[in-house]
């Protein structure tokens, strides 16, 4: 199955450095654009399902994507195994300048509890579809790092190396 994996939208929270974790956020005029722009370019994709993370800003970006959508309607299925990482303390906050969100903090979500949920959701959906099957999947910027590692087969340790998606940038895997 092709995979188009997605980041959510830029939101008001972003522009302003807020941490958002596992918070709704607002999808900004820039991140419904975004959505728009990339709903266009993808409009004509053969999708099946979008799974999307039951956060507003993830599920929004989904919505306006597949306003755009030829074809049949798609559905969203909401998955809170897709949400963004729980960041504690730091939910609704500027982020400090010293964090590093590799680091476990006290209070913060592991990469490792990430990557379980992960796993358990792409174990969960390969059974369901072929391997000619589109499925889109919009999710958030730690969440997707941890996936990408996971399809890179590299260690939760080299998280670092690995940047976090531009709001709306779409990257394709096979599953």
């Amino acid at each position: 199955m092709r995979l188009l994996v997605i980041r959510h939208g830029e939101t008001e929270e972003n522009a302003r450095h807020i941490c958002q974790g596992q918070t709704p956020g607002t999808l900004s005029p820039k991140g419904k654009s975004q959505a728009e722009a990339l709903g266009k370019r993808i409009r004509k994709k053969p999708l099946v399902v979008c799974y999307s993370s039951d956060q507003r800003r993830a599920s929004d970006t989904a919505s306006i994507i597949l306003s755009t959508h030829e074809g049949r309607k798609v559905p969203i299925i909401l998955d809170k195994r897709l949400r963004e990482r729980y960041f504690g303390p730091f939910e609704g906050k500027v982020f400090p300048p010293y964090s590093d969100e590799v680091v476990p903090l006290e209070e913060v979500e592991t990469a490792e509890t990430i990557r379980e949920r992960l796993r358990s959701f792409l174990e969960e959906i390969k059974p369901l579809y072929g391997k000619e099957d589109t499925v889109m999947i919009v999710s958030h910027g730690f969440t997707l790092r941890v996936l990408a590692a996971l399809f890179r087969g590299t260690p939760l340790s080299s998280l670092g190396e690995i940047s976090t998606p531009d709001n709306c940038a779409l990257t394709e895997y096979f599953l």
